[in-house]
Formats: structure tokens, C-alpha cells, sequence
């Protein structure tokens, strides 16, 4: 009896399959990671080989697949070599999976040898998907779900979501397993299968995936909220081991990432980041010798107005964090959150000018501000669901990065080109 039931147990764990298709996290030079979620427990490991030659191949460790992550794990890639192209199955019970392979890329390793790389990615945030059961009663709020095949035939190198990629409902944000359902509908809803498969993936968080509508640090279920997202979304593994919350770095080419936690140690009235993240964060900018510094976070920086969220809800710590950037090169900001795009402008008699760029939403609701901000640059807003290509070309002398906002049907709004030595402390306003 015992042996029968084993051979039960066995054929029931390799029974199952991908319940939908793998995320691949953008990678590094040498390793990388890629998530994958079954529809029951079973063995799964990534098979993966460089690109036109399938018959040398590598594979991960072997994961069980579990119930208390709802099936979902992240397998870890350790044989990668830099600037190659690799294509990749997930073996599921031993049958590989899906069909067709899959692809990845790792960074280049340029630095003394090559050219700088060009590439381009792709960024949004804000994307609502329905679910009649949870919903509002009303009118969908999430719509042209089109967007995402649209940022796929943009084919970028990566894309990077700027959180509120997953609404949590009241059933979820009281539960990891609730958070965990939600994650699961949102990734494996068919209008997104095609985007994950055709590029690499790295995300921050705001409200919605951190918690309910506008929550701070004392949200009680933050801890299981960080768990859930470090269950489905493949980031680089934080570095930061005294600095908890959503909070790293990641670096193509002379273009370095940073992403802050708007959420984890937000107090009203007082703190949105906190003291210690900022100085991490001017740490990791001062020591970059990256062309751009990208500081990426889900709240508007930029925006003078204190309305909604912006950071001018907290001006002292703003001042602060405006203040230390002024002497650093390079710095362009990312935000999304307020359901339109815009590009803001900060003029700076003792700096060059500094911008940033909102993008929102994907797909959900679309909102046209009245607030008269100051530092919009004129015609660059955008209130229909859209999204934006930053692309960065040209020799390291004389680099470029060209802004473009495409919205959901893929029209080109609007771009802007902002040359490095834009961003240079030699350039005055």
C-alpha cells in the first residue's frame, strides 16, 4: 500500500503543467532568473541554451512547485555569459514547456572592449485588469488591454513597470494568499501572454500592489506584500541587506536603474522615502560612472503642487532630496501613478535642468488633470492609456536618450531627445 500510494503521489505531482507563460527578469552579466507557476505541485527546472546551438544545454536546479505560493516559484539561472542571446523551456514533470522556446538576453560586457551598447526599454505603469466578481459595480475600470501587444511590437530590450501593475481588491490586501490571487488572475490573463514571452521584465511597486488605495509604512501587511511580489516578479536579488522594502538597482550598458520604495517607509506628513534610503540612494548615484542615473520610483517627484500624492506632500524631505541631487550628473527621474503622462521640468540656476517623466496609465482609467503645473513641459501631456520607449544610442562621447509616447492603439504622441551633456553640471540653464 505504501508503494502505491507513492506512484499515486509521483504521477499527481508530474501531471501538472505551466499555468501560464514564464517572466523573464532582466539579467545580469552571468546569472539571471526567470518565474515560472504551475497549476499543481510538480518538479520544474529551466533548460536553456545559447541560441542556435540546442544541442549543448544547461539546467537550473530542481524546484517542487508549492501550495503556499500557489505554484509560483523563481529558478535561478547561474551559467549565462555576457552579451548573448539564449533561448529557454521550463521542464515541467519532465515534458518540456511551452512548445515553441523561449529567449533572453544578457548585458553586454562593453566596458574597455566594444562600443557602448544601444538598446531601448519600455515603461508603464497603472495597469488595471478586470474582474467582474471583485469590481466596482459600473463601467469596467481597466480597458484596451491592446496596449500590451503594442509594447511588444516595440520589441525592447526590457520593460520596466513603475508599479500599480496589480490592483489589490478588499479580498486580497488582507492575505498573502489573497494577494497571491490576485497576482495569478493578472499574470496569467490572456493579453499579456504575448508580452511576457517577448522581452525581459524588471518592476517597482506603488499603492496598489503594495497594499489598499494610498497606504504608508504602517500598512500591517507589508511584510507579506514583499513576499508576494518577490514571488512573481524575477528582479535582481535586492543588495541592500540593512535597507528592507522594494528597493535596488540594475545597469545596461552606461544606463543605471535605480528604484526606491515610495510605500515601505512612507509616514504622513513627515517622510515618503526616509532618510536612509535617500542616502543609499545618492550613495549608488555618487559612485556610478553610468552616462544616465535613472531614479525610478511610483509617485510624482517633480510636481510642485501638493495634490493627491506628489512628493510636495512632504516638503522638507523633498527640499532635502532635490538638494543632494544637484551636484550629480546624469539624473533623469521615472514616475508613474497619476494616470496620465507628462514631462516635468525643473530649471536649476546652480544645476542643469532636471526631468522627469510620468507615465500612466496602461489600462486603467485614463484621468486629464486641471492642476496648472508649473514645470510640464508644454505639450507632452498625454491622458489616454499609453506608454513610453526610452532608447539610448550613440557613441559614449556624445549619448543620447530619446523619449517616445505611444498610446494604447500604438500612435506616437510625442519625443524628445535629451542629449548626456544636457545632463552634465557644464550645462547651465
Amino acid at each position: 500500500m505504501v508503494l502505491i500510494f507513492f506512484l499515486w503521489g509521483f504521477v499527481a505531482v508530474n501531471a501538472q503543467h505551466l499555468r501560464c507563460s514564464p517572466v523573464a527578469g532582466v539579467m545580469q552579466m552571468r546569472s539571471g532568473r526567470i518565474w515560472v507557476q504551475t497549476t499543481g505541485a510538480a518538479e520544474v527546472k529551466i533548460r536553456y541554451w545559447k541560441q542556435n546551438h540546442p544541442k549543448r544545454y544547461w539546467e537550473t536546479p530542481t524546484y517542487l512547485t508549492q501550495r503556499k505560493h500557489l505554484y509560483a516559484a523563481i529558478l535561478l539561472l547561474d551559467s549565462l555569459e555576457p552579451g548573448t542571446r539564449y533561448a529557454y523551456q521550463v521542464v515541467v514533470g519532465g515534458h518540456l514547456e511551452p512548445d515553441t522556446p523561449l529567449t533572453f538576453q544578457t548585458p553586454p560586457h562593453w566596458q574597455y572592449r566594444t562600443k557602448v551598447p544601444d538598446f531601448c526599454f519600455a515603461v508603464g505603469s497603472c495597469a488595471f485588469i478586470n474582474d467582474s466578481a471583485d469590481d466596482r459595480k459600473g463601467p469596467p475600470y481597466g480597458s484596451h488591454y491592446e496596449i500590451f501587444d503594442q509594447i511588444a511590437n516595440k520589441r525592447p530590450t526590457f520593460m520596466l513597470w513603475l508599479g500599480d501593475n496589480v490592483y489589490f481588491r478588499p479580498p486580497d490586501w488582507s492575505s498573502y494568499y489573497g494577494m497571491l490571487y490576485r497576482y495569478t488572475q493578472v499574470r496569467c490573463h490572456p493579453a499579456l501572454q504575448r508580452l511576457w514571452q517577448s522581452t525581459m521584465h524588471l518592476a517597482l511597486w506603488d499603492d496598489h500592489d503594495y497594499g489598499p488605495n494610498n497606504s504608508n509604512g504602517a500598512f500591517v501587511h507589508k511584510s507579506e506584500s514583499l513576499e508576494a511580489f518577490r514571488h512573481f516578479w524575477p528582479n535582481p536579488v535586492p543588495p541592500i541587506p540593512d535597507l528592507p522594502g522594494n528597493i535596488g538597482y540594475y545597469q545596461w550598458g552606461d544606463v543605471l536603474i535605480v528604484w526606491l520604495d515610495n510605500r515601505w517607509y512612507r509616514k504622513e506628513q513627515r517622510q515618503c522615502f526616509g532618510e536612509k534610503q535617500i542616502q543609499w540612494l545618492i550613495d549608488v548615484l555618487r559612485h556610478s560612472k553610468a552616462t544616465f542615473k535613472i531614479i525610478a520610483t511610483g509617485g510624482q517627484i517633480l510636481n510642485p503642487l501638493p495634490i493627491f500624492e506628489t512628493y510636495a506632500n512632504y516638503p522638507e524631505e523633498r527640499a532635502y532630496f532635490l538638494e543632494q541631487l544637484k551636484h550629480i550628473e546624469g539624473v533623469f527621474i521615472l514616475s508613474g501613478d497619476r494616470h496620465f503622462t507628462e514631462l516635468n521640468c525643473l530649471r536649476r540656476p546652480d544645476s542643469y535642468p532636471l526631468y522627469e517623466l510620468t507615465v500612466s496609465p496602461l489600462t486603467s482609467k485614463a484621468y486629464h488633470p486641471t492642476e496648472k503645473n508649473p514645470y510640464r513641459v508644454p505639450g507632452t501631456l498625454v491622458s489616454t492609456q499609453n506608454f513610453a520607449l526610452l532608447c539610448f544610442y550613440g557613441p559614449l562621447q556624445n549619448r543620447k536618450m530619446k523619449i517616445q509616447v505611444f498610446d494604447w492603439q500604438g500612435k506616437l504622441h510625442w519625443e524628445k531627445v535629451l542629449s548626456a551633456k544636457e545632463l552634465q553640471l557644464s550645462t547651465k540653464d
